[in-house]
């Protein structure tokens, strides 16, 4: 059964508690792999899975670097409230192809070396999730140009923006 992980955050006068949010954001498939844990807001670990595959720029799932995070807090897979995700695959598949249809015919080659790769492991980020690490929670999708912008102060900022418009 789930953990439910509560604090106090009343002086003491009335009794009530919040929910802790533990959400796990993932960059994989794409360049360097990494994952970083923040709980209630705070970054609380981070981590490269280079770090521990020895594989320069390793763009795989970070299962090792996953499973540090959250033994560093003292967390399971299913302590957590979301996984993010730092870009929307559907997204990253049509600047792809815009990319690739603004050159062609000289990105054909590019476009059917590349193509297998977007359309299957990273629309199914949710099923891998499952498969490698047991994880069964929701799995949200940045914007990725939200990464960039200005007006939010954090990346808790974000994750709090996320999971409100996925409720």
């Amino acid at each position: 059964s789930r953990r439910r992980h509560t604090r106090s955050l009343c002086d003491g006068v009335q009794t009530c508690a919040l929910p802790i949010l533990n959400i796990l954001g993932v960059s994989c498939f794409y360049h360097d792999a990494a994952a970083c844990l923040l709980v209630n807001g705070r970054i609380v670990g981070a981590a490269s899975e280079e770090a521990f595959t020895r594989k320069k720029h390793d763009s795989s799932l970070p299962v090792n670097a996953i499973r540090y995070v959250l033994a560093e807090a003292g967390l399971e897979v299913g302590d957590l409230s979301a996984v993010v995700y730092y870009d929307k695959p559907i997204r990253k598949l049509d600047r792809a192809l815009r990319s690739w249809l603004d050159v062609f015919p000289a990105g054909f080659s590019s476009f059917i070396r590349r193509m297998p790769h977007l359309a299957g492991v990273q629309l199914r980020l949710p099923s891998e999730l499952t498969k490698e690490l047991g994880y069964k929670g929701p799995v949200l999708y940045s914007e990725r140009s939200e990464e960039h912008t200005s007006e939010l102060q954090s990346h808790s900022d974000l994750v709090c923006r996320l999971l409100l418009e996925k409720k």
